[in-house]
């Protein structure tokens, strides 16, 4: 029941954003970027109003979590945005989680698949462990 009533607090936050992901307690909000003229003024607002709804509904966002990565295909894409959250400067990140799922910067997937390797290779040696002993 918890899970239900967090899920029926947070459906209002980001309603005004265009580009926007919502999964349980993870939000996530894009927006499109002119490389010839840079314009992040968008995404500094929704991350506003995220920041005013958070305090008018006292939920706390966790500013480790809180990144942002820009997605370019071009060769000489615009320099990384400067964004913030409450003044704090949010980290610029080549790659994050997205619902569990590492994607980089050309929305590859190489590190989600190479740390589920690891993942794997982990168990495979704990398992082999355990039949040893």
């Amino acid at each position: 029941m918890k899970s239900l009533c967090f899920l029926i607090i947070i459906t209002n936050v980001l309603l005004d954003t265009e580009h926007r992901w919502k999964y349980m307690d993870d939000s996530t909000t894009a927006a499109a970027v002119d490389n010839a003229c840079p314009d992040h003024s968008a995404i500094q607002r929704a991350l506003d109003n995220v920041l005013t709804w958070t305090t008018a509904n006292h939920v706390t966002i966790n500013r480790q979590k809180s990144v942002v990565m820009q997605i370019a295909f071009s060769t000489n894409p615009a320099p990384a945005p400067i964004l913030t959250l409450n003044d704090h400067p949010l980290d610029a990140v080549r790659s994050t989680k997205l619902l569990e799922v590492s994607i980089d910067k050309k929305l590859s997937w190489t590190q989600h698949v190479r740390d589920k390797m690891a993942d794997a290779r982990l168990e495979n040696n704990t398992l082999l462990q355990k039949n040893e002993n």
